[in-house]
Parts: structure tokens; C-alpha cells; sequence
């Protein structure tokens, strides 16, 4: 990978009107997940089949990074708050490539029949330092999961 996955900056100091001033310019990874589908119904206790796509859309290569997948009675996934599943350890990315990857995971037997959305967060233990933290998640439709 081309940069490890460090974070390059550019510090740019300038005179403007007779002040000075700092400019910073970010270049960085930057991953997000363009795709996520999995099952459309799914059984208390048993295994589901998840399919995503992981993209490094920044300028720079991203060290190893995970990815984490959760259950959500709505279209917000708060990990504090949600139903983790389980996640991947991907050993990297680089810049402006892709990686579709496909897992099992089990829903657990804790959680009540109903309708969650799948959800999936890149790095949510901020691990790369990235230009954009505010596009690591993403859902897919909602599963129908019974008992």
C-alpha cells in the first residue's frame, strides 16, 4: 500500500489583509460501504448470509480496519443501543479500491421476533483517521425475523 494508511497533511500558512492565518488541507482514506443485503427473513438463533461491499474513495491507502453489523428496530444504528452480530477484519484497503466480502452470522437468541434493518459501520473504532467520519454506515432493507 502506497501510504500505510497515514494520514497526510498539508499545513499552508498565509497573509491575508495583513493577518495571518492557518489552512489545513485533509488528504486521507476515506471508507464507506456502497452495498449491504442480506436475507429478507431470518430465524431467532440461527445464521444469516450477509453480502457487502467495502470502498476506499480517499486519496490514501487504509491500514487493517473492521467492519461490525448490527440489528435495528429503525433506521438508526446505535451500537450502544442496537444488536450487535459480529464482524470482519479486513487487513486493509487501498486508495480507490473496492472489496466485496460475504459472512455468516448468527441472529442471537436474546431478541424478539420482528422487523430490524441490517446495518453495517466501517472502522467504528476509528482506527484510520479518515476525511470523513460521518459516511461509515450504512443499512439494507429490513428482515423479517421470527422465532
Amino acid at each position: 500500500m502506497r501510504n500505510k494508511g497515514i494520514l497526510t497533511f498539508l499545513l499552508v500558512f498565509f497573509t491575508f489583509c495583513g493577518g495571518s492565518g492557518l489552512a489545513i488541507l485533509l488528504f486521507g482514506p476515506d471508507l464507506v460501504i456502497p452495498s449491504l443485503s442480506g436475507p429478507g427473513t431470518g430465524i431467532v438463533g440461527q445464521p444469516i448470509q450477509i453480502t457487502y461491499s467495502v470502498k476506499n474513495q480517499g486519496e490514501s491507502d487504509a491500514q487493517a480496519f473492521s467492519v461490525k453489523f448490527f440489528l435495528s428496530l429503525d433506521k438508526q444504528i446505535i451500537p450502544l443501543q442496537d444488536i450487535y452480530l459480529g464482524e470482519q477484519a479486513l487487513s486493509g484497503l487501498n486508495a480507490g479500491n473496492s472489496d466485496t466480502q460475504t459472512l455468516t452470522l448468527n441472529i442471537p437468541l436474546t431478541i424478539p421476533a420482528g422487523s430490524y434493518y441490517l446495518g453495517a459501520i466501517v472502522d467504528l473504532d476509528a482506527k484510520i483517521p479518515e476525511k470523513d467520519e460521518a459516511n461509515n454506515i450504512t443499512l439494507s432493507p429490513s428482515i423479517q425475523i421470527s422465532s
